[in-house]
């Protein structure tokens, strides 16, 4: 072929060669510089296709029918081939798709077709067509197109067809570039049909497909030069990030295009390697779904995210926390995740210790019963270590973390100590110690002791306090209740030395009594109505009768007595009493103060002694007038009450139903120090010479606990209030009946008493009662007298003084006649008697029990009756 036989038409052939071939040679020299970015391979590839198909061209301008034009139609044939497998080989690495099945089956199917378009005439025949293309001086050799020719030719289209949907479906590229690709392969398409078509015998002005591989070519380095553009903005970035300790990472479509060497040292690989199922597999299971969808709303635009911490697999296979710090931004003219990644797997760590370390604190103040704290002072703000609101009885949180909340609960009393102490503790350096009350949530005040010690700064000042708070409530109400039980003790024993004392006295004195009682009792049998001396001789027995009520008072004081109890109503016994000779004198000398009822007509009876509930009754009334000066009220009242929890003073009450008896006045009340001591024998606040003993309330406090019942006194400025609780009976209170018996039905029948009593004038005295009786009595001065003469002499009733001395008591004394004469009946006789002696004897059979002093019509019914029972043990009656 000489130069100037080359027509004029293949010089765009030609020229297409050569462009082809510079476009091979520089993107080549991209892949070398560029090895891990395959595409450039491919588009040079693409580039030598072109470059083929227009050398293909070139020569079937140029050359007749023969062996070199078949091997132009052969490279021609081949370019396509080529450009095929090259088509999808760079689609798939520019859009960065998994491609390892694509490459062996097309490799082995093109050079399948290769073989057998170079080996066989089934694709390019072995005969010759010409063309006569419109201004062409001479016709277009080229080989014709075997059998298999136009199944080439639609297999090429159809290939290239599939190209274009495969890129308009995938958007993950840059438009731009997308749009380029897509124009340059439409063009290689069209031009490729153009030629296609004048194959099969269509007329048109020449082959253009060369230009169409050119095109393509172009669009694709256009593609390449692009990427390699933007790569190398890129890079300029990749030096700014490469020495950041941070993960700078770009992500779009949920797969990581940008990283610097920090992500590789985090992961021990490149995360841009990863396939996007991979990337995600090195999240932590339990955070892929929120790092997903957080990536995925950046995506969309929303800005509010705020960082957050996950965890991924590290490098060494271990869990690694990272914290991220994501913005949406434009990555290659497309939207995509900026995400900053900070390693605090330490960090993490550390908050996992310390949290921890905070809750053992938490538990070892839990179990130590204990608060621990820590007060930053400047920001004045407490954190607790233990159950602060289980101690104070508070909803969890319902206490504030500072310092305020925690003064508001301060005790009134002590908040001022503590706010000094809080000015002081914020420069000075020395331990806090206090102690101080907080309100509970029940409303009552704990205890609680304050020790605490500094941390200081550089400047040697404290910047926080960790201190101890230690509930010490129960410390406190131990010492309180060691106290009472200590005044109680000691209150305790002076009213038994009172006991002794007052029982001693009233031994003595009833029987001094006993001769001034009766004897003016035995004279006035024998006065006449009218006798001059009947009154004196009365007047010497009433004041006897009120010395032997006071002697009856100190009894009472000494609990020595015994009570035999019945049914009563409270209502009649103060009804009765406000219609006694005691309330009319208490008016007399009061009479500026009334006296009003406030009974509850359906209360409930008790079981008592009518004397002595009627005794203090009296007592609290007297008391309450005496408490006026001037004018004012005394107001008495029942009411029934069922009491399920401690009266006050008391640790305990048995529960159950109680009829309770207040007196209430409108006084000037009782001072606090004298309301600890009313109760105490002979203490009194009243004018000398005016009225009481200062016994009065010392007999309502002991005639309440003889009834089992309790005492609430409730005092203020301007009254006071007393309460005496006594469990009530079902029983029916039985009619008081009082009337003159005749001496002819208690009067004796010659019956034989023996009298035993230490006291000469008490056995003279009681004698002479017996032989007015009509008895017949002999008298012993001790014990062991006693039972020398019952050995010798039987008797049918014994009169025993319980208190005699020396030698043998009541007790022993009756122990020993009962060995004598087991059935031996007995009367016990005594001015006091300890309440033991009085069971013990009750046990042995003794049934009746006399006070001293004695009356005839006492002494004589209560022999009465004991002649007439039958001798059995029981329990003694005191008459």
């Amino acid at each position: 072929m000489r130069f100037e036989n080359i027509i004029l038409q293949s010089a765009g052939s030609f020229s297409v060669a050569v462009i082809a071939l510079l476009m091979t040679i520089l993107q080549a020299l991209f892949f070398i510089k560029k090895p891990r970015l395959t595409w450039y391979a491919w588009s040079a590839a693409i580039a030598f296709s072109a470059f083929l198909y227009s050398v293909g061209i070139f020569l079937e301008y140029n050359t007749p029918a023969g062996p070199l034009n078949r091997t132009a139609g052969l490279l021609e044939f081949t370019a396509v081939i080529c450009t095929i497998h090259c088509l999808y080989g760079f689609s798939f690495s520019y859009l960065g798709i998994k491609s390892a099945n694509y490459h062996p089956v097309a490799g082995i199917c093109h050079a399948l077709i290769l073989i057998l378009l170079w080996t066989t005439p089934y694709v390019v025949a072995d005969r010759f067509v010409a063309w006569h293309f419109k201004g062409f001086s001479s016709p277009y050799v080229e080989p014709a197109l075997g059998p298999l020719g136009p199944f080439f030719v639609f297999y090429a289209a159809l290939a290239g067809i599939l190209v274009i949907v495969f890129w308009v479906k995938h958007q993950g590229t840059d438009p731009k570039n997308r749009f380029i690709f897509l124009a340059g392969i439409g063009l290689w398409i069209i031009l490729g049909l153009h030629d296609g078509m004048t194959s099969l015998g269509f007329s048109t002005f020449q082959y253009v497909m060369e230009y169409g591989f050119l095109g393509f070519a172009m669009a694709v380095l256009w593609v390449v030069f692009n990427s390699y553009l933007e790569m190398a903005a890129e890079d300029k970035y990749r030096v700014i990030t490469e020495f950041a300790n941070d993960c700078i990472l770009v992500i779009q479509d949920n797969r990581p295009v940008f990283e610097n060497p920090a992500c590789s040292r985090l992961l021990g690989k490149a995360f841009t390697s990863l396939p996007p199922q991979d990337f995600f597999e090195i999240i932590m299971p339990k955070h892929r779904k929120k790092v997903l969808g957080h990536l995925n709303a950046l995506e969309k635009g929303d800005r509010s995210l705020k960082p957050y911490a996950f965890a991924v697999q590290g490098a060494d296979g271990e869990q690694k926390f990272v914290e991220i710090v994501s913005s949406a931004i434009e990555y290659r003219n497309r939207p995509a995740v900026l995400a900053v990644l900070r390693d605090i797997t330490e960090r993490k760590h550390a908050e996992e210790a310390l949290k921890k370390s905070e809750e053992r604190l938490r538990i070892a103040g839990k179990a130590a019963y204990d608060l621990i704290y820590e007060w930053d002072v400047n920001d004045d703000t407490l954190e607790w270590f233990g159950n602060l609101d289980a101690l104070l009885g508070y909803e969890e949180g319902r206490i504030s973390s500072h310092l305020n909340a925690w003064l508001d609960l301060i005790h009134p009393d002590d908040l001022k100590m503590l706010r000094n102490a809080v000015a002081l503790h914020r420069k000075s350096t020395k331990p806090i110690e206090y102690e101080y009350r907080i309100r509970h949530h029940d409303g009552t005040y704990r205890y609680f002791r304050d020790h605490a010690l500094p941390l200081l700064n550089e400047e040697g000042l404290p910047y926080r306090w960790v201190g101890v708070c230690t509930d010490v409530s129960q410390t406190r109400m131990a010492e309180k209740s060691l106290q009472e039980t200590q005044e109680k003790l000691s209150r305790s024993r002076k009213m038994e030395s009172l006991a002794l004392l007052a029982g001693g006295v009233a031994h003595d004195l009833n029987n001094v009594l006993s001769g001034i009682i009766t004897y003016p009792e035995l004279i006035l049998r024998n006065l006449d109505e009218d006798s001059k001396i009947r009154k004196p001789v009365q007047e010497i027995r009433d004041a006897g009768q009120r010395a032997a009520a006071i002697v009856d008072d100190l009894l009472t004081v000494a609990r020595g007595i015994a009570v035999s109890k019945v049914p009563l109503d409270l209502n009649k016994i103060v009804r009765d009493y406000l219609n006694s000779p005691e309330c009319r004198e208490l008016r007399n000398l009061n009479p500026s103060v009334s006296i009003t009822l406030q009974l509850d007509e359906n209360l409930k009876n008790i079981s008592g002694s009518p004397v002595h509930i009627l005794k203090a009754v009296m007592n609290l009334v007297a008391n309450a007038s005496e408490a006026i000066s001037g004018s004012g009220n005394v107001t008495i009242g029942t009411m029934h009450r069922s009491i399920d929890h401690p009266v006050r003073g008391y640790d305990d009450v048995e529960i159950g139903e109680y009829s309770v008896l207040s007196v209430t006045d409108d006084g000037s009340g009782i001072s606090p120090d004298d309301l600890e001591r009313i109760f105490e024998p002979f203490y009194t606040k009243k004018a000398m010479g005016r009225s009481g003993t200062g016994l009065g309330l010392a007999v309502v406090w002991n005639t309440v606990q003889v009834h089992e019942g309790y005492i609430d006194v409730r005092s203020e400025e301007t009254s006071t209030t007393f309460e005496l609780y006594f469990p009530v009976t079902r029983e029916k209170a039985l009619p008081i009946k009082e009337r003159v018996i005749p001496l002819e039905e208690y009067g004796g029948d010659g019956e034989s008493v023996l009298v035993v009593d230490d006291v000469e004038s008490q056995r003279e005295l009681c004698s002479e009662l017996l032989k007015i009786l009509g008895y017949n009595a002999t008298a012993v001065r001790s014990g062991e007298e006693a039972v020398s003469y019952l050995k010798k002499q039987a008797v049918d009733l014994v009169l025993l003084d319980m208190i005699m001395a020396p030698g043998l008591n009541g007790l022993e004394t009756y122990e020993k006649i009962l060995e004598i004469h087991p059935r031996q009946k007995a009367i016990i006789i005594s001015g006091f008697s300890e309440t033991k002696d009085v069971k013990a004897v009750q046990k042995l059979g003794a049934k009746m029990y006399l006070k001293k002093p004695l009356t005839l019509e006492k002494l004589g019914l209560a022999i009465r009756e004991e002649l007439a029972s039958v001798s059995t043990e029981g329990n003694a009656e005191k008459i």
